[in-house]
């Protein structure tokens, strides 16, 4: 596989692979620009974002609710005891904004400790999705993912923050 790379910005190099849809990309760095605390930073949301913790809903945000940062850092499971062995709130920001860049890929996030989750983007009301990997990623407690679906008019109808756990 040709990848090529999407931003580099202090040291911090993300990687697409060549011939990735382009909508997939334009929405995983626009995800990836709101993550990182870019000013302006608006996700393609209408009416709402499903969020969801390793599969499982977590909240549900407005359009407006996606463009704030606070909303995607204060997320908690139903039961409030926290996901993935971290206490509440979990941010699915942070992992991203925190690694040394981002892989871009159209597969399920693949936790490698306890495997792939089996979410389908028709699953959440989406045709398509992209999933941005934080690096690195070498134990199970590194690694950290987001899964976003977007609609066939490419708006992000859910996000998956899938992280790793012992």
């Amino acid at each position: 596989m040709t990848t090529q790379p999407a931003a580099e910005a202090a040291g911090v190099v993300d990687v697409v692979p060549a011939g990735m849809d382009e909508d997939l990309v334009r929405v995983g760095r626009m995800f990836l620009r709101l993550a990182r605390g870019a000013a302006g930073a608006t996700l393609p949301v209408e009416p709402q974002v499903t969020v969801l913790l390793g599969g499982e809903q977590a909240t549900v945000l407005t359009s407006t609710q996606a463009d704030d940062r606070a909303s995607w850092e204060q997320l908690c499971d139903s039961s409030g005891k926290g996901y993935a062995e971290r206490s509440c709130p979990v941010s699915a920001l942070a992992a991203l904004a925190d690694s040394e860049g981002v892989t871009f890929s159209t597969e399920p996030a693949q936790e490698p400790c306890s495997g792939p989750h089996g979410l389908e983007p028709g699953d959440v009301g989406g045709t398509k999705r992209v999933t941005l990997l934080a690096r690195p990623h070498g134990s199970c407690l590194d690694y950290a993912a987001v899964e976003l679906y977007l609609n066939d008019v490419s708006q992000l109808v859910a996000a998956n923050l899938v992280l790793g756990s012992p």
